[in-house]
């Protein structure tokens, strides 16, 4: 395939090296599909060095930001939204770069004005999670981009969407990582709590998790997103389940979890955050 010839001789830049690119580069090095070379920055100088001595071969530690963007044919802007202006402006360019932004509150027609000359149907926005790192991650990507859709395809798997609109309401999912990971750690606790070895429960409560979003996925598969209110409908009523979901959404979760999305759009939409 073209696009599989491409990734193989694509030279990739990271500028920004924090979680996501690490999980990129942790990726991209065990990928059926070998990129060409990988080049990050120097910042945060432990993740780069980290990652070099990893993959010796197949990464090199750059000493400036413009020279990870002269030695790449795609560049993944990686760093913190207050640094997207002040670090893509003093880099020079090239027209027939792809450039592709991780950054999840600039919008595309900002980091466009930034690159330029790189032409506009060449920059493209996406939302990797840390599961790439191990090839299983769902990336939001818009606009289709042939070589983006390709290395994450090889990462896990690519959900393009068709408006950068539409971008926005579904990347504000990826802000549930924390609130998920926090929920976990609260049933742990609770199970030490009364008695049970805290490995017991973390391994249980993370295996009993994923099987839950792993039945509703089938569900909705089978009978179309309406399937999660179905399978709500479906608890037995008088028994445990029904009465945690009553008591849950009583305590005001579901009217909170509403209110906190609303939020994380304002804040993804290029608004400030909301008090």
């Amino acid at each position: 395939h073209d696009d599989t010839r491409a990734m193989e001789s694509a030279r990739i830049g990271f500028l920004g090296c924090g979680v996501i690119t690490q999980a990129m580069v942790q990726g991209l090095a065990i990928c059926d599909v070998r990129v060409k070379h990988l080049t990050v920055s120097p910042r945060n100088a432990d993740k780069a060095q980290s990652l070099q001595k990893s993959f010796p071969d197949l990464v090199t530690v750059a000493a400036t930001n413009q020279q990870v963007v002269d030695e790449s044919d795609w560049v993944f802007v990686c760093v913190l939204p207050q640094y997207v202006q002040p670090v893509l402006s003093e880099l020079r360019f090239r027209a027939d770069q792809l450039v592709v932004s991780a950054v999840g509150t600039s919008s595309l027609q900002s980091i466009r004005q930034l690159v330029a000359p790189v032409q506009a149907d060449r920059v493209v926005r996406c939302i990797p999670m840390p599961p790439v790192a191990l090839r299983k991650g769902y990336t939001l990507v818009t606009p289709h981009n042939d070589c983006v859709v390709e290395m994450f395809n090889q990462l896990g798997k690519a959900i393009v969407v068709e408006s950068e609109e539409q971008f926005l309401v579904e990347m504000s999912f990826s802000a549930l990582a924390g609130p998920l990971y926090a929920c976990m750690s609260t049933l742990v606790q609770w199970s030490v709590d009364h008695g049970i070895p805290q490995q017991s429960a973390g391994q249980y409560i993370g295996v009993l998790m994923k099987s839950l979003v792993q039945d509703g996925i089938s569900e909705v598969n089978r009978a179309g997103a309406g399937a999660y209110d179905a399978l709500v409908a479906s608890q037995t009523p008088g028994g445990l389940n029904e009465e945690a979901a009553r008591r849950l959404k009583d305590s005001g979760l579901c009217d909170a979890l509403r209110n906190t999305m609303d939020c994380i759009l304002h804040r993804v939409q290029g608004n400030p955050p909301k008090p």
